[in-house]
């Protein structure tokens, strides 16, 4: 049924295309307007193209300085965001180094002070020759500002 359709279709449209062209070498005034359209329409579309190629960017395109300072501005952003989270990171680990340098000092000089209690009440017979006990209380309190002042030093440059 379809095949029957296309064929009617396709007939008539050829019995058209005939009628027409009869019709245009019949008459030579149908046949000069036919073509001053198509003309026309050419010229339309030529129009249309050169229109779209003027407005169109050069191959050798350059940006205008607005768009230069939008990107430079967006690199200055992202490189400053950069800055900023090194610098975050480096205070979080500077934090976490200094934390657990006074945990391990606070504790050393806990111990330190309850060897020297233990030592000056003799508690559970707790008693060492005078010379190691200074020893031992002047290393550790040595030790413990040592390394309290290579901290400082270290985690808190002077920046001139």
């Amino acid at each position: 049924m379809k095949n029957k359709n296309e064929e009617e279709i396709i007939a008539s449209l050829i019995k058209a295309l005939e009628g027409e062209s009869r019709e245009a070498e019949e008459d030579p005034k149908l046949l000069q307007e036919e073509q001053e359209a198509m003309e026309k329409e050419r010229q339309e579309e030529l129009e249309d193209i050169i229109s779209y190629v003027s407005n169109a960017k050069p191959r050798s395109y350059t940006p205008d300085d607005d768009e230069v300072y939008s990107i430079q501005n967006k690199i200055d952003n992202q490189h400053k965001a950069l800055e900023n989270r090194d610098l975050e990171q480096n205070i979080n680990l500077k934090r976490k180094t200094l934390w657990i340098l006074l945990s391990f000092l606070g504790t050393e000089t806990v111990f330190i002070f309850f060897y020297a209690w233990c030592q000056a009440t003799e508690w559970w017979g707790f008693n060492l020759e005078e010379w190691s006990f200074r020893l031992l209380v002047g290393a550790t309190i040595t030790q413990i500002t040592t390394m309290l002042l290579i901290a400082v030093k270290h985690l808190f440059p002077n920046h001139h």
